[in-house]
Parts: C-alpha cells; structure tokens; sequence
C-alpha cells in the first residue's frame, strides 16, 4: 500500500550510530577543506614576497582553489554514481590527503597553481 505524504512525515527516524559516525567524517572533511582555505590565505603575503609573484598569479591561485572545488564535486559525483559513496569519499579523502601532504613541498608558484 502507499503512503500518503502526511503518513510519510509522521513516522519518526532515528539517527543511530552510523549516522553519528558518517556527520563526523565528513564534518572532518569540510574542516579539512576550511582548513586549505585558512592555510592558503595565511602563506600569501609570505608567498608573493619569497616567490615574488605579482598580484595576477596571486589572484588565480586564490580562485583555482574555487575551481578545483566545483571541479572536484563534480568529478565526485559522477564517481559516487559509478562506485557508490562509501568507496568514493575514501578514495577522494585519501587524494585530498596525498595532495595536502604533497603541497608542502612546493616550490613554484605554477606547480602550486595546479595542485591548489
């Protein structure tokens, strides 16, 4: 039998545990994510004095970091379609992961440009 939209609303559902432990990861992620953003607004003014890099690269090496994340969704969720979520945020978390480590050993404004 179907349901009709107010019998829908009334049944209650719960959180349970999985649920708890799935807002806790991805809120992890979303930091990680705030926390790129912090980082990189942090090390511009040393950045355009080190690397003297004018006013134009820094500006598309702020947006890129924008681009990259309407990119990365995306890319996201064609792959989420193809192989399902679960597997999909581990992969995209461990790439995050693997390029924030990489991105400490940066030394040139263009190579940070593509990896921001």
């Amino acid at each position: 039998m179907i349901k009709s939209f107010e019998e829908l609303t009334e049944e209650k559902i719960n959180f349970g545990k999985y649920h708890y432990i799935v807002i806790f990861i991805l809120g992890l992620v979303f930091i990680s994510e705030g926390m790129e953003m912090c980082a990189i607004s942090l090390i511009f003014p040393i950045l355009k004095v080190e690397w003297q890099i004018s006013e134009n690269i820094q500006a598309i090496i702020g947006s890129s970091l924008f681009i990259g994340f309407f990119f990365g969704s995306l890319i996201a969720g064609m792959i989420a379609d193809k192989i399902g979520r679960k597997k999909s945020i581990e992969i995209i978390c461990l790439f995050q992961f693997f390029l924030g480590v990489f991105s400490t050993t940066i030394t040139n404004p263009y190579v940070f440009l593509i990896l921001s």
